[in-house]
């Protein structure tokens, strides 16, 4: 007898729970890939959000998703828990996809908190935080197109300039043509639309359009390519 209690408890105790993992977001979607670095197959888990998360929903990536709850276990909105898990779906070693959706979006980079269970009863284990993979690096505004120019660069005719492409809409663009010789250009008087008619000054020389856009409160300047214009 005593030696099968043993066995037991060596049994019990090479079995323990672990796991790690790390997530992206998309706008209020945060996508999570979980590890079992535990020996025994997860039945239930749950994830805590950072201080101030509100879920929505969420279901593994799999074609037999299990039940998810907000809510659970202790009823906290920043919670979701989700079980029973089926056999095959998180054994040890293997990655488990799961998606959440939030009311909105979280600090960008906080960590989550996971919690996982063998036997889907309390107490569960905390795992590793899961830690995100994305850049909190803000982009800042910029052109994501210079404004072009077509037409025939000949005295007399018009040239058009095709509107420039921003990272943001911005709250105010304006548009400024210039003369050029060689690398020194200026600015060609009451010339502020996007159709300039060319005219004898511009001969020999190449002309520009220069567009100036407030996007998301900053000054962000894109200039075209210079035109040759011909007599």
């Amino acid at each position: 007898m005593a030696l099968v209690a043993s066995v037991a408890l060596a049994g019990a105790a090479a079995a323990s729970d672990g796991g790690s993992g790390t997530y992206t977001v998309r706008a209020k979607t945060y996508d999570f890939v979980f590890l079992n670095t535990g020996s025994a197959a997860w039945q239930y888990f749950y994830v805590v959000g950072p201080r101030g998360t509100a879920f929505v929903g969420g279901g593994t990536i799999s074609e037999s998703s299990p039940r998810c709850a907000v809510g659970e276990p202790d009823g906290s909105a920043d919670e979701i828990e989700c079980g029973p898990l089926g056999a095959n779906l998180a054994p040890p070693l293997v990655h488990l996809g799961f998606t959440a959706t939030v009311a909105a979006p979280v600090p960008c980079g906080a960590p989550f908190q996971l919690y996982v269970s063998s036997t889907g009863v309390a107490p569960f284990t905390r795992a590793d935080d899961l830690v995100f993979t994305g850049s909190c690096a803000a982009t800042a505004p910029h052109a994501l197109a210079p404004p072009t120019i077509s037409g025939t660069p000949v005295v007399g005719h018009t040239l058009t300039a095709r509107a420039a492409a921003w990272s943001s809409p911005p709250s105010r663009v304006s548009y400024g043509w210039q003369r050029c010789k060689r690398t020194t250009c200026s600015a060609i008087r009451g010339a502020t639309r996007l159709r300039l008619k060319l005219t004898k000054p511009d001969a020999g020389r190449t002309v520009r359009v220069v567009a100036t856009a407030t996007v998301d409160g900053a000054t962000v300047i894109s200039r075209s390519g210079k035109v040759a214009v011909h007599r």
